[in-house]
């Protein structure tokens, strides 16, 4: 899913800008910009995307009800350990980093099933003002 940039739920092709996804799922609902990133969320897809200053999406983020069925060992059978585990604002985040992109997996504290499912294009978040 997330090793070649995909995301649940989202729809292929339509990986690298924002404006090809936004042809295909129309406008959503434009939130506030953090670090660089805009993020837009599409309800009715259960998803929330960001993207950077050059509309390339960098933060695809699926809150499917498909995945409220997953547990931590379905994900460790799958992919192994993770190579971070790391606790934010009431959530347990595991995540999974390969090659280009990083896999995370966001669970409530008090939850043993995943909340949703978070691809990374750790490149594509850094301002470009900020690279330099």
């Amino acid at each position: 899913m997330s090793w070649s940039g995909k995301a649940l739920g989202i729809p292929d092709g339509d990986q690298q800008s924002y404006y090809a996804l936004e042809k295909v799922w129309g406008p959503g609902s434009h939130g506030t910009g953090v670090n660089g990133i805009t993020y837009v969320t599409y309800g009715a897809h259960h998803a929330v995307v960001g993207f950077n200053e050059g509309v390339q999406l960098a933060d695809v983020r699926s809150y499917s009800p498909d995945l409220h069925q997953i547990t931590l060992a379905d994900i460790e059978t799958v992919l192994g350990k993770p190579d971070t585990v790391s606790h934010s604002a009431g959530s347990v985040i595991y995540a999974y980093n390969r090659g280009q992109y990083r896999l995370l997996w966001v669970f409530s504290e008090s939850g043993s099933t995943v909340n949703h499912v978070d691809v990374q294009w750790p490149k594509g978040m850094v301002a470009p003002m900020a690279a330099e």
